[in-house]
């Protein structure tokens, strides 16, 4: 189970399938190179929806998984080829003068600047960008950042539709339902 932000009122625990975590990583994996020998770092937390999806990336792909206590990013990325950020903390890791061996950064949580994304790309670093939510394990869209105002296509095995001003979804990531007074149910 996991705790979905609660952003249309309190947050109610979505219940995954196995299947369903291993979904949303391969729609990931179809899009963002992450090879046996690469390494992501687990920068955020497992009771979060996007720090689970990292392990169950990780564990697709049997690459590496960077685990550190807390200190510095610039240290904590030592070695590692993939991370999960916030723009503020590419910008500070980019005005840095630390080496760094990142290949590749999924971006989320704001509006990803144009510079940034250029300025990673100068050193070397490609940057994604997407929309998710808990209820469907993560990832939904993604693109490799391009400038444009878009979180980018449906991943393979994702259907996207707007109806009467809602966002419509499917998915084999989708959860099984909300853990409510003891019982699995369906979402209302």
């Amino acid at each position: 189970m996991t705790l979905t932000s609660g952003s249309t009122g309190l947050p109610k625990a979505a219940v995954h399938a196995f299947r369903a975590h291993l979904a949303s990583a391969e729609g990931v994996l179809a899009m963002i190179p992450f090879a046996p020998q690469d390494d992501w770092l687990l920068s955020l937390p497992l009771f979060h929806v996007s720090g689970q999806g990292i392990l169950w990336r990780w564990l697709l792909a049997g690459a590496g998984l960077t685990v550190r206590d807390k200190q510095p990013l610039e240290q904590a990325l030592r070695g590692c080829t993939h991370a999960s950020l916030v723009p503020t903390q590419l910008w500070r890791l980019l005005s840095g003068d630390a080496e760094v061996s990142l290949k590749a950064v999924l971006l989320g949580g704001a509006a990803i600047p144009v510079a940034l994304t250029e300025q990673a790309g100068k050193r070397g670093i490609r940057c994604w960008c997407g929309y998710g939510l808990t209820e469907f394990a993560s990832t939904v869209c993604a693109k490799e950042a391009d400038g444009l105002a878009d979180v980018g296509q449906p991943l393979p095995g994702r259907e996207v539709r707007i109806v009467d001003g809602e966002v419509w979804l499917r998915s084999d990531s989708i959860a099984a339902g909300y853990w409510r007074d003891g019982a699995n149910g369906p979402p209302r």
